[in-house]
């Protein structure tokens, strides 16, 4: 068992330098990430309705539309179906015309369907990822800290064997 515990210890030890960067980058992605769906929802809020064609369904299951802005130039854009339930994907067919909102002038804000909005209103991002990445990192950092110290501590071997008597010892 201690030979188990030896190994474990040590792939802590080899992990923390990695683990210490995920969780300072995990620490900055989680705010961007939480504030990306209310941002984009902001933008759609000064949206135009209007009607489009759908001509194309791509394989990932995105589709295509067609449709004419507010200064008479035909585009556009793709409708990404990750907010919908299936039987409002199911009901976007080829040749089929839907009422959509979108924001001129910005391909950043993918349009919706008006009919559906309150879908894309109740979505929620899965962020299980990011969740996972920054509790495994703390959770490594907690176990082994070692490359935190690296820089206050003279006795490195010390520090690494966990020998809190020879690290006192040496900074003394």
């Amino acid at each position: 068992m201690k030979k188990f515990l030896k190994i474990f210890d040590t792939l802590f030890l080899l992990a923390s330098p990695i683990a210490i960067l995920f969780f300072l980058l995990g620490a900055i992605m989680l705010p961007v990430e939480l504030k990306e769906h209310p941002n984009y929802l902001a933008a759609l809020e000064e949206g135009i309705t209007t009607k489009a064609l759908v001509d194309h369904i791509y394989d990932d299951g995105d589709i295509h539309i067609i449709f004419t802005e507010t200064d008479g130039e035909q585009t556009y854009r793709i409708l990404e179906t990750e907010y919908y339930t299936p039987d409002v994907i199911a009901s976007l067919q080829l040749d089929t015309t839907h009422t959509i909102r979108y924001v001129p002038n910005s391909y950043d804000v993918a349009p919706v369907l008006e009919a559906h909005i309150a879908q894309v209103y109740a979505y929620r991002q899965d962020l299980s990822g990011l969740y996972f990445i920054l509790l495994t990192s703390w959770l490594i950092i907690v176990i082994r800290p070692d490359f935190l110290y690296a820089g206050y501590v003279k006795n490195m071997n010390a520090l690494f064997d966990r020998n809190l008597d020879a690290l006192q010892e040496g900074e003394s």
